[in-house]
């Protein structure tokens, strides 16, 4: 019994955790769910390590695990190495999730039932919380969280995509059903996840649900003649949630409004600014098309390649095999549809036999929908590269194979034996090692982010002795391997100089110049995509003599040049190479320099200067038109910005 409370008990853990309910613990939280993911996984393979390991031989397992193991290897030639570990840990849930419980299923079917059967109940229990408490958001708190629901995720649509993979198993449940308590709780189920999707108003997992509804509905037609008055209830309670999250005090941020945009081919609306981000992303694959650029590090490829029409700089493609091409080569694209695929010729093969009884019948139909609306969605989203999206989705796939492999005999079981001479000790000891080894660069890179973030809280604060502690403990745990530590800890010696002018001797200067240019260096060395370290080695030059600089040192120009080719968005740099050539009498190149970021979209407090800059320019230049133009640029950032600071935030009870 405590066996199997420990096996469902820590995963169900692991997966809380990923839901980043806290939004100040998002970095904790995300540690603590994957060292739980690796203890559950190392334990109960610990376990019948004793023995032996077992597993269906399937072609998914297969892809997934080609997949998986690709994703590591992209570790190796991967420019941030400690970025590209944690994205491979953090799709290990994905994987992990699916070969643990199959593997319990070969040594212990019965175990693995109940154990099914309770994370079942509780992830619905969980599903159907965060639907109540999405509407709740979406109809009492918009003050604090938006016209769209989306905590306790980042993102609405991530959390329809969640929301919607325990729909198709939520109706399944009430069309098996046979008593009316089940049916009654089934239900009320179905309503709060489609009354939560409704609230995110994300249009993608709307369609992404319809386009799966009616091969669902064909799937379990024998039992929607019996389930009509349900079935009716449940159509009912649908509409009255979607014509109630229809009403909002912004039209155009409902669920009802988003659909008939899309259905009207709406230009303005219909992308939602995906066509920009995906030309983009094609843009890095196009360069990195073979061996990809590295697992988790499509976010510092893409500011070089975004096209000036997206207005925003976005982490993610917003397609997932896309980006998985950009990342990990044409060798991932491949093996993700290569994984697809083999889900969905499993599931049909299965589907076709007529000894199929009803309860596995609508177990394989329900995930099955799941599991194709969130891949179908993922194509316009980027569902893989969200947690718990990856916890749930290994769950409903291992539940999916394990019955389809019931009715397969002709599938074998691939063993995997430790030598009939080594004892439990060494065989435990040999599971845990890679978990272990792996775990523990994960957990130092973790904390190191930890202290990194409380290094920028105490230095923001004034806090300069904490600061320097902390930024000493991130670099100590990672080993001198985190570039936003040294990034950071550029910034104290960097201000010293700038404002410390007269201050200091010339050796003192000399002394904190090499300090920093050290620290550069170290940052631009470990991430060679940071913009803002190519930055700042340009700008430490204005504050101290051309001959405190190395042979190797580059010109200021070259630096920002370098800075804005790796982020044209990046506004300092624009800013110091306009004033270079200023400086240089060289207005043209001056006035070119800064209208080359006007394409871009800014949101930030330090667009204002580089508005008023250039509205300068144009007053200078007698351009009265470009310079009300620059003015009116500014006045609406301004506006922008305080309505961001004035929106208010929940009680600190739930930020932290």
């Amino acid at each position: 019994m405590i066996t199997k409370c420990l096996f469902s008990g820590l995963w169900i853990v692991a997966f809380i955790c990923s839901l980043f309910f806290v939004n100040a613990w998002q970095l904790e939280l995300f540690g603590a769910s994957i060292l739980t993911l690796f203890i559950w996984a190392a334990m109960t393979l610990s376990t019948h390590a004793k023995t032996q390991w077992a597993f269906p031989k399937l072609w998914t397992l297969r892809f997934l695990g080609a997949f998986w193991l690709l994703s590591f290897l992209s570790i190796l030639h991967s420019d941030i190495v400690n970025i590209s570990l944690m994205a491979f840990c953090f799709f290990s849930a994905l994987p992990l999730s699916v070969f643990v419980f199959l593997m319990q299923s070969e040594a212990n079917p019965e175990s693995f039932k109940q154990s099914a059967q309770t994370i079942s109940y509780i992830l619905a229990l969980i599903l159907g919380g965060l639907g109540l408490w999405a509407m709740a958001q979406f109809f009492f708190l918009q003050e604090y969280f938006g016209q769209r629901a989306h905590h306790p995720l980042a993102n609405p649509n991530s959390l329809a995509a969640l929301l919607c993979l325990g729909l198709f198993p939520a109706l399944g449940w009430l069309l098996h059903s046979k008593t009316k308590k089940p049916k009654a709780l089934s239900t009320l189920l179905c309503i709060l996840l489609f009354g939560g999707i409704a609230s995110t108003a994300s249009r993608g997992i709307f369609f992404a649900f319809i386009a799966f509804l009616p091969i669902f509905g064909f799937l379990m037609r024998a039992q929607l003649k019996p389930n009509l008055n349900w079935l009716l209830a449940l159509f009912v309670g649908f509409t009255l949630l979607f014509l109630a999250t229809s009403y909002n005090q912004e039209g155009s941020n409902v669920l009802a409004s988003r659909v008939l945009d899309t259905i009207a081919l709406n230009d303005k609306d219909i992308s939602n600014n995906r066509f920009n981000i995906w030309s983009g992303a094609w843009n890095v694959v196009k360069e990195h098309w073979l061996i990809g650029t590295g697992f988790g590090t499509f976010f510092l490829y893409y500011p070089e390649f975004k096209l000036p029409t997206d207005p925003f700089t976005a982490f993610y493609a917003h397609n997932d095999p896309m980006q998985y091409w950009a990342e990990l080569g044409i060798a991932g694209f491949i093996l993700f549809y290569l994984f697809v695929f083999s889900i969905v010729i499993t599931a049909l093969k299965t589907l076709s036999l007529k000894n199929l009884t009803t309860q596995h019948r609508t177990i394989i139909t329900a995930c099955s929908c799941s599991i194709g609306a969130i891949i179908l969605h993922t194509h316009i989203s980027f569902n893989f590269y969200n947690l718990s999206i990856l916890f749930v989705l290994g769950f409903l796939l291992s539940v999916l194979l394990w019955t389809c492999k019931q009715y397969t005999p002709t599938i074998g079981v691939k063993y995997i034996n430790f030598p009939n001479t080594m004892n439990n000790t060494p065989r435990v000891a040999l599971t845990f090692i890679p978990f272990l080894f792996i775990g523990f660069i994960f957990l130092a890179f973790v904390t190191s982010e930890h202290y990194t973030n409380k290094a920028r809280d105490n230095m923001l604060a004034g806090n300069l002795e904490g600061f320097a502690d902390d930024i000493m403990r991130a670099n100590k745990t990672s080993f001198q391997g985190n570039y936003r530590s040294y990034l950071l800890a550029a910034n104290v010696p960097l201000s010293l100089l700038e404002e410390g002018q007269g201050k200091f001797s010339e050796d003192q200067r000399k002394e904190i110049y090499d300090q920093t240019i050290f620290y550069l260096n170290q940052s631009k060395n470990l991430n060679p995509r940071s913009s803002a370290s190519f930055y700042y080695l340009g700008k430490i030059q204005k504050f101290v003599p051309a001959s405190f600089a190395s042979k190797e040192t580059k010109t200021p120009e070259t630096y920002f040049k370098q800075a804005l080719k790796l982020d044209p968005k990046h506004i300092g740099a624009r800013i110091e190479l306009a004033k270079l050539y200023a400086q240089n009498g060289d207005k043209g190149s001056e006035l070119k320099t800064l209208e080359g970021g006007l394409q871009y979209y800014y949101n930030t407090s330090y667009a204002i200067e580089y508005y008023q800059y250039l509205s300068r320019l144009y007053l200078e230049s007698g351009d009265v038109v470009k310079t009300q133009s620059m003015l009116g640029k500014v006045h609406t950032l301004k506006k922008r910005i305080s309505r961001q600071e004035a929106r208010k935030e929940l009680p600190q009870l739930w930020q932290k």
